[in-house]
């Protein structure tokens, strides 16, 4: 019986025999799968390794990675048709902070100075006051992680 309902079913596939039948046995195609990994900047694991179908897509993590003093701006390559074993990498740039200096008059001396986060900024020449005596920068322009007025 089994060997005349494979028949039959090649009979139908093929359109020689117009029948309403929907019991063939047919043997399920082999699919290639590929891992898919998330990493962040130092390499660690985000979320669980994903087995995809070739050709298909994998999932981005829920939640974007975060890390201090820089913005997470995507991936470092598509996932969107999976074809091989895939590590995509977490992108990031640095975010930069506005570092200024004043005087006492409360005029900017120098120019706006753009600085990355916990590095130092440059501080400017010291201003000259008649009868006045410069004794330093009233404010902390070293290890940067916010906009600094100083």
């Amino acid at each position: 019986m089994k060997k005349f309902t494979k028949r039959l079913c090649s009979l139908v596939m093929a359109g020689t025999l117009a029948l309403g039948f929907a019991a063939c046995e047919t043997t399920p195609a082999e699919v290639t799968r590929y891992k898919v990994q998330f990493k962040d900047y130092d390499g660690s694991a985000i979320g669980a390794e994903q087995s995809v179908a070739e050709g298909g897509f994998a999932f981005a993590p829920l939640i974007n990675p975060s890390r201090a003093g820089w913005k997470f701006v995507g991936w470092d390559k598509e996932f969107d048709e999976v074809t091989e074993d895939m590590v995509i990498t977490a992108r990031y740039e640095a975010i930069e902070y506005e570092v200024k200096f004043f005087g006492d008059d409360g005029a900017q001396l120098g120019e706006t100075q753009k600085v990355t986060y916990e590095n130092d900024a440059s501080a400017p020449t010291a201003p000259t006051l008649e009868g006045k005596t410069f004794v330093g920068w009233k404010g902390d322009y070293t290890g940067v992680t916010r906009d600094v007025n100083v």
